[in-house]
C-alpha cells in the first residue's frame, strides 16, 4: 500500500450524533452536580459529577460517529415482484370438491353450565 491509496481513504469524523436516550443518563449527573453546588456551596464537589456526565456525552458522540464506507454506498433497490404470468397460461382454480369418504369432524356438545 502506497502513500497515494492511504490519502484517497475518506475520513472518519472525529464525533457523531449524541443519542436522545443518552441524556437519561447525563442529564441527571448534571442535575446532582448542580444541586450538589449550590446547596454545599463549594465548586470542588460537584464537579466530578458535571465532569462524568460531560465525559458520557463524549463517548457516546465518538461511538455515533458516522463510518464513511456505509455513506458511499449506492442505495437499496426497492421489493422485488414476482414476474408476471403470460395471459394464455393461466393457472386453473383448484377445485373445493372433497376426497371421496371425506366426513367432517362434529364437535361433541358443550355439558350444561352448573348453576
Amino acid at each position: 500500500m502506497n502513500a497515494d491509496s492511504r490519502d484517497r481513504r475518506p475520513q472518519r469524523k472525529a464525533l457523531g450524533p449524541i443519542d436522545p436516550f443518552c441524556w437519561c443518563a447525563a442529564g441527571p449527573l448534571f442535575i446532582i452536580g448542580i444541586g450538589l453546588g449550590v446547596l454545599a456551596g463549594n465548586f470542588w464537589l460537584p464537579l466530578p459529577f458535571i465532569v462524568l456526565g460531560g465525559l458520557l456525552l463524549l463517548f457516546d458522540a465518538r461511538v455515533n460517529r458516522p463510518d464513511p464506507q456505509q455513506q458511499r454506498r449506492p442505495p437499496q433497490r426497492g421489493p422485488v415482484r414476482p414476474p408476471q404470468r403470460a395471459p394464455g397460461r393461466q393457472v386453473p382454480p383448484r377445485s373445493r370438491q372433497q376426497p371421496p369418504g371425506y366426513q367432517p369432524r362434529r364437535r361433541p356438545p358443550y355439558p350444561p353450565a352448573p348453576r
